[in-house]
């Protein structure tokens, strides 16, 4: 299940980088510098050929921030590596679902009719067979549709009633983006972190991507019905980290299921974990931003 906060997991596991005399590590504790102190622009030549003149010189903002009076090295992250369903898309409660398949067909949708076809597909879904089949209903296009079909049924769902539940969810229109997500895959991309999508599916979101103009952020979709392997499985993550040729410890994951996506932090990759959110609001991805050192880059305004 989902966590009920947002956390951090598995920074413990990256190598520590050697210490400097003048800066506050993140992972390696070392002598602070004052701020009145001349610092000088410290690891960014960019950023060196930019600053004007000052006394002090200040270090570069991507690279460290101020902490009280002490500056703090932000960890570059080189890749991020994002969950699909309940993290970039919306992922609505069962109701929703059950509601729009009794409309699609023209029946009863009404309050209490929706929650008895909830109520019998919740007990169906502790069924011992259905609960047999989740652990590899995402490694086979054909096995997924033989797993949910058979929940159904368990479920007591007409044969029409249960092919158009099925079905939905192969429209787009049924799991719309987070408004905040292109923003921060724009943030990601401009900064030149490799992204990648990580995903137990039995379907090529490619086309989703494609359709919303997003694809041209993804460097690399791993699915699992293409792979034959789900999450928590760590061969998820590691083909993403291979594909995108980054160390464990260079790349973040960002999920909504500590039981699947926090697969990543036994990797040795930091990973973050959302709580659930079953509505079309900003997903909070800012924070992905804030973790990979360009909180300040992405303007909140931009679309």
């Amino acid at each position: 299940m989902s966590s009920t906060r947002s956390t951090v997991a598995g920074a413990g596991t990256r190598n520590p980088a050697p210490a400097r005399a003048d800066v506050l590590d993140l992972r390696v504790a070392a002598p602070v510098v004052e701020l009145t102190e001349s610092t000088a622009t410290l690891g960014c030549p960019v950023f060196a050929a930019d600053q004007p003149p000052t006394t002090p010189a200040l270090p570069c903002p991507r690279c460290f921030r101020p902490q009280g009076r002490r500056w703090v090295r932000i960890v570059a992250m080189k890749a991020v590596l994002f969950d699909w369903r309940g993290t970039l898309v919306v992922d609505p409660p069962k109701g929703w679902w059950v509601e729009r398949a009794l409309s699609r067909l023209g029946r009863n949708t009404s309050t209490v009719e929706i929650e008895r076809l909830v109520r019998k597909l919740d007990d169906a879904y502790l069924h011992p067979e259905v609960q047999a089949g989740l652990p590899t209903e995402d490694c086979d296009a054909q096995v997924h549709r033989e797993v949910n079909l058979r929940w159904f049924e368990i479920a007591g769902l007409d044969e029409t009633l249960a092919l158009e539940l099925y079905e939905l969810d192969f429209d787009p229109e049924c799991h719309p983006f987070y408004p905040d997500v292109p923003q921060v895959l724009d943030a990601l991309h401009s900064a030149g972190l490799g992204v990648a999508v990580v995903s137990d599916i039995h379907f090529d979101l490619r086309p989703e991507f494609a359709a919303a103009d997003l694809d041209r952020y993804i460097d690399v979709f791993v699915l699992s019905f293409e792979h034959g392997f789900q999450k928590p499985n760590a061969r998820m993550f590691q083909a993403a980290l291979d594909h995108l040729d980054v160390a464990p410890s260079a790349a973040l994951m960002v999920g909504d299921r500590s039981s699947h996506d926090g697969g990543a932090a036994s990797v040795g990759i930091t990973t973050l974990i959302f709580p659930p959110l079953e509505v079309f609001l900003d997903r909070g991805l800012r924070s992905v931003l804030d973790l990979c050192g360009l909180g300040a880059s992405a303007n909140p305004t931009s679309t």
